[in-house]
């Protein structure tokens, strides 16, 4: 038979067990499998809804593979789908342009205050007497454009960024260009900093072929008029072709919800 004083013992380890039982499971350091797993199933849980919302609520994003070029505006020249590509042709006077622009109606989203990247791939058929864009926003006018990619003139490839205009343009030497050959270009605007500008960026080739930090869209600048403009001119009486591939752009955008 168990004494008074042994049984309280044994009630006090019973107690101290049942608590132990309550208590949540504590994770092991140095992490065990067990404790890798729990805190991948939470991690998980917590932020494929957090993710989610965020690309939701804090970004703009458009892709275009140019299936069709329904709903961008063809201002100048001869653009068509030819295959998995939009194809640009200028007419054969010095001078002449193929262009095409995409103008959403609802422009809310899109501004220079905030966060932009946009990347494409084209390839030209000659490396002379021509000057091309591919940029986010609008280069057409003298003053008043605002807008940052890429500029090709002859057979050289810019990074280029204005706040007012083809006059007031910024451009950064990146490399040369050759005939008949793809190029996949990346520019990521910084506001009220800089653009960084890529060439056929790998993962283990990274960093920027070029930046422009002065004469950059105003990061104040609400709206962008344009979300993209391509355009290719030839400067002599010889017709000039253009293919691109595709368009990206993806913007951080202010919306509470």
């Amino acid at each position: 038979m168990i004494d008074a004083e042994t049984q309280n013992q044994l009630n006090k380890i019973t107690a101290r067990l049942e608590a132990l039982e309550k208590k949540p499971a504590r994770l092991i350091y140095p992490l065990d499998n067990d404790s890798k797993k729990a805190i991948e199933i939470e991690t998980d849980k917590f932020m494929l809804s957090k993710i989610f919302d965020l690309i939701w609520k804090k970004s703009f994003h458009f892709l275009t593979m140019f299936d069709s070029i329904g709903g961008w505006d063809n201002t100048a020249g001869t653009t068509q789908v030819s295959g998995s590509k939009v194809l640009f042709t200028t007419g054969a006077t010095s001078g002449n342009s193929a262009t095409q622009q995409k103008t959403p109606a609802d422009q809310k989203m899109l501004n220079f205050s905030r966060k932009i990247y946009f990347r494409t791939a084209f390839q030209v058929a000659a490396t002379s007497a021509q000057t091309g864009y591919l940029v986010l926003g609008k280069a057409v006018n003298a003053t008043g454009d605002k807008y940052f990619g890429f500029k090709f003139i002859n057979g050289s490839l810019y990074g280029c960024a204005s706040n007012n205009g083809i006059s007031n343009e910024q451009t950064k030497l990146l490399q040369s260009i050759s005939a008949s050959t793809v190029y996949e270009v990346e520019a990521r605007y910084l506001p009220g900093d800089k653009i960084l500008f890529f060439v056929n960026a790998t993962p283990a080739a990274s960093e920027p072929s070029g930046s422009i930090t002065s004469g950059i869209p105003n990061n104040t600048d609400a709206v962008v008029t344009n979300l993209a403009y391509m355009s290719i001119t030839t400067n002599e009486n010889v017709a000039k072709t253009m293919e691109v591939s595709y368009f990206e752009m993806m913007q951080f955008i202010n919306i509470t919800l």
